[in-house]
């Protein structure tokens, strides 16, 4: 039985995330007069985020936005859908890494939030230990092929044996 994004509802901010690489590479190629603005991926085995596994599942994105997941047969293809197989496949919400300590220099923050991405971490925070305004000012920034970021900043830390660059 397909099932709408609103049954969805709770588990919404997960899917979106990972429904944001699977858009950007479904809409990519530009949109033809008359054409639906809507991609139709079939095939995978889609873990919705709810603890739902739907096997040959086929999930409808449009305008951005997950609007349909179910089984093959149960979903309505929109008229004009770009079609993508994604037969063999695993897809699922991007996970957030709530706990991460990340470098403080940009080059290696950029490094290692790209291999986070490479693993499925569409967000990663880090709750403290960041010197400098580097973590705060690349939480709006969006890198290229990486998580998004979030930082506390230098956050609360205890005393710890050899630190002095970064207050307590």
């Amino acid at each position: 039985m397909a099932r709408t994004m609103s049954a969805f509802r709770s588990t919404a901010p997960r899917l979106s995330m990972g429904g944001a690489i699977l858009v950007t590479l479904a809409c990519a190629a530009p949109d033809a007069p008359g054409v639906a603005s809507a991609a139709v991926f079939e095939g995978a085995r889609v873990i919705t985020g709810d603890g739902s596994v739907v096997e040959d599942a086929v999930f409808v994105v449009e305008n951005e936005r997950f609007t349909e997941v179910g089984s093959s047969g149960d979903v309505d293809i929109p008229r004009g859908a770009t079609r993508v197989d994604l037969s063999g496949k695993t897809v699922m919400p991007a996970v957030v890494n709530a706990h991460v300590h990340l470098a403080n220099e940009r080059e290696a923050r950029v490094a290692q939030l790209q291999h986070m991405a490479y693993y499925g971490a569409g967000l990663v925070v880090s709750l403290g230990h960041d010197e400098g305004e580097l973590g705060l000012t690349m939480r709006s920034e969006i890198v290229p092929d990486g998580a998004r970021s979030l930082s506390a900043g230098r956050g609360i830390t205890t005393p710890e044996p050899g630190r002095s660059e970064v207050p307590f």
